[in-house]
């Protein structure tokens, strides 16, 4: 039905039973997540052909799942899930692991994974290489393969195979090599930092923890949300008038900042909806991802070399400025319209965001008609 419509989906494969693992009703064995977003894959292909426009999707999954191997090989050519972007949820204590050079226990349902862990590349249980002098101590960095053809053109004899101290482990800096390898040589899949989005989550209260992103990634929305994106061109705010603050007509932003989040938190109220779950969601949350484009050209306008470390300032007080002005107007938009209706139950979390790291006055009052008001692109 999404894809019908022109839209997209982004979901998390987490809660899938690893491939292999025991189905006790018939006593048979699941196919993995990897097989369940295949299946996805198609009818995405299936819906394309009689649509408007692609569908698209984004695949996730936890670090921690046992079938994060068979997930971040998925795409080790150009032909498997065409319609998915995929991302590893890479969560803290992962990280952790990373640094202290420490084996790492899988885990599924919330208890630890005991079986061995498939890797796709070696077709065979899961192990890692160091070079022989280096053993019995795990090297910083172990041998790394992005795919199979890599694993099979190595030669091998002069490495040591080391095995997990107990099945269900892998060797985190071996899985962060693999996720860095394989994005550069077939550009999936991406990282989401997981826990950092839990972390900025100001709906925790009432919806819980978020678990995936849109299928760009620029908005990590709880389920059955939706983003309502739009972007404000900033190119066209360079004043040759003024010669100061970096020449660029901050009241004429502010005004377009304030009638573009208007028209935004109007579009939810005006919108078609293909589910009424999401109809239901998006109308108590109220999101709205307002974002810049043209922040090259303006650079450009400036005399500024875009990537350096004064467009890094530059972008920090143009979307600053655009983020500050955005809640400003929703706080007005909540006085004269109502805040979004899971705001009480969340009102803390959104007193100390506003109040504190955005920096409106504490005098404004706390209504926001919106959950979210801008994004990252």
């Amino acid at each position: 039905m999404i894809h019908q419509t022109g839209g997209g989906t982004g979901m998390t494969y987490e809660s899938l039973r690893p491939a292999g693992a025991t189905v006790s009703l018939r006593h048979g064995t699941a196919s993995g997540p990897v097989s369940f977003m295949n299946i996805v894959n198609q009818v995405t292909d299936v819906v394309k052909q009689g649509g408007v426009r692609r569908g698209a999707n984004m695949g996730m999954m936890r670090v921690t799942h046992p079938d994060i191997l068979r997930f971040i090989h998925a795409k080790n050519d150009q032909h498997s899930l065409v319609n998915f972007n995929i991302s590893v949820n890479v969560t803290d204590n992962f990280l952790d692991a990373v640094d202290n050079n420490e084996w790492f226990q899988l885990e599924f349902d919330s208890r630890p994974w005991t079986q061995a862990i498939y890797d796709p590349v070696a077709d065979d249980d899961y192990a890692i290489y160091v070079r022989e002098d280096n053993f019995p101590c795990l090297a910083p960095d172990p041998l790394v393969f992005c795919d199979r053809d890599a694993f099979l053109k190595q030669d091998l004899t002069r490495y040591k195979k080391v095995t997990p101290p107990s099945p269900g482990m892998i060797y985190p800096r071996d899985i962060w090599n693999r996720i860095i390898a394989s994005a550069h040589k077939y550009a999936e899949p991406g990282i989401a930092f997981i826990d950092e989005v839990n972390r900025h989550n100001h709906m925790m209260a009432s919806m819980g923890p978020i678990y995936s992103c849109n299928p760009c990634g620029e908005q990590f929305l709880h389920a059955n949300n939706s983003c309502n994106l739009g972007s404000i061109d900033v190119s066209k705010f360079h004043d040759t008038a003024n010669r100061g603050r970096r020449n660029i007509n901050w009241n004429h932003l502010r005004h377009v900042v304030h009638a573009s989040t208007q028209f935004l938190d109007n579009v939810i109220d005006t919108c078609t909806w293909p589910l009424p779950e999401i109809e239901d969601t998006v109308k108590r949350t109220r999101p709205v991802g307002l974002g810049i484009m043209g922040f090259a050209d303006l650079c450009l306008k400036l005399g500024i070399t875009y990537g350096s470390p004064e467009s890094c300032s530059l972008m920090h007080e143009v979307m600053g400025f655009v983020r500050y002005e955005a809640w400003n107007k929703s706080l007005q938009l909540g006085l004269e319209k109502g805040a979004f209706p899971e705001f009480e139950e969340n009102r803390p979390a959104y007193q100390e965001f506003i109040y504190d790291t955005i920096g409106l006055s504490p005098e404004v009052p706390l209504t926001p008609r919106n959950y979210e008001t801008t994004t990252c692109a």
